[in-house]
């Protein structure tokens, strides 16, 4: 890149360099017509002795026209141009014995007029870097998107534990997702609301998980009931699914655990009343005899190398009780049992 230089006042019978003006414009403090150019495109007057370009007049203090113009000293020939589908590659000369490789967005690439030939500046080198870093942050985010649903709370807490961000360019990135339709907490509700009620999780459940990923419970609420979830339904499923693995125990150990097991999975408890309600326990009252001689002869097993006697059947007795079986039936079977360690 070649710059050239005149003021109204700095001395023309020398030639214009850079560092000189510089030298003699800091010397002498004072405001000066700064005619400037960038352009290659110049022609060299002889009775000034200095190059004359396409003029850009501006007036202002030195300080000013100082900083304006320092990046100028640092200019990059651009060598080459590699256009690929997401960003352009260039290779700079950093010196004549130096080339650099880069990368700028497409948008840059346009802007800028970017090609084979001219050259760039300091200045916009370091907005290139800054854009594209921005870019390729962006892509990760597309990466991380495609391969699961997130939320905004959720993104937003990856981008800051990257570290590769700051606080307004995680704001833009996600601003910019939410504008793209990237990230759309409200359908990520919808969707994730009829996905757990398919997996037969209740309406407790539900709110818990979806608050734990970041989404406002009255957005929650407003997808819930646009979703009319039939609630009843799926605990009976699940309810129902959970029978068929209770058949090994009484009807009110069976009754019980499936209350739990509905409270556990987040269903209310009007809708966890009309299921016990509705579920057939026939199975487990064929079975109920059965089961009772079976534990009795476990808890026998377990108690009596301690204990003999009537501190035996207390033991199965109690034992039996906190298995869900009736007293009346306990009772029965075991006054049919024989038993070795009777005392008189």
């Amino acid at each position: 890149m070649r710059i050239g230089f005149l003021t109204n006042v700095y001395p023309l019978d020398k030639q214009s360099r850079i560092s000189s003006f510089y030298k003699w414009l800091k010397e002498n403090k004072q405001d000066v017509i700064l005619i400037a150019c960038y352009s290659e495109t110049y022609k060299y007057d002889t009775q000034l002795e200095l190059p004359v370009f396409a003029k850009e007049v501006i007036r202002n203090k030195f300080e000013d026209i100082f900083t304006q113009y320092q990046d100028a000293l640092e200019s990059y020939y651009i060598c080459s141009v590699d256009l690929q589908k997401k960003y352009a590659k260039l290779v700079i000369e950093i010196n004549p014995n130096l080339t650099k490789e880069i990368q700028v967005t497409l948008d840059d690439y346009v802007q800028y007029g970017l090609r084979k030939g001219i050259t760039i500046t300091k200045k916009q080198l370091h907005i290139f870097e800054k854009h594209i870093d921005s870019e390729q942050l962006y892509q990760r985010c597309l990466r991380k998107l495609s391969l699961k649903d997130r939320t905004i709370y959720e993104m937003r807490k990856w981008l800051k534990e990257t570290e590769l961000a700051d606080y307004q360019e995680v704001n833009a990135l996600i601003d910019k997702l939410i504008q793209k339709g990237y990230l759309d907490d409200e359908k990520l509700c919808i969707e994730q609301i009829q996905a757990l009620s398919n997996s037969l999780y209740g309406p407790k459940q539900i709110i818990s998980k979806l608050k734990q990923r970041g989404i406002k419970e009255d957005c929650i609420l407003a997808c819930m009931e646009q979703s009319k979830i039939k609630e009843y339904d799926y605990a009976l499923a699940y309810a129902t699914k959970a029978l068929k693995q209770s058949q090994k125990s009484s009807v009110i150990k069976t009754k019980n655990t499936i209350r739990n097991k509905l409270m556990t999975r987040g269903y209310s408890n009007s809708v966890i009343d009309k299921v016990i309600l509705e579920l057939d326990y026939s199975s487990n009252k064929e079975n109920e005899d059965v089961l009772l001689e079976k534990l009795i002869k476990k808890a026998i097993k377990r108690y009596e190398r301690k204990y003999q006697g009537y501190d035996l059947k207390t033991r199965i007795y109690r034992y039996c009780l906190t298995q869900g079986f009736h007293s009346e039936d306990i009772n029965v079977l075991m006054d049919r049992m024989e038993w070795s360690h009777d005392e008189d």
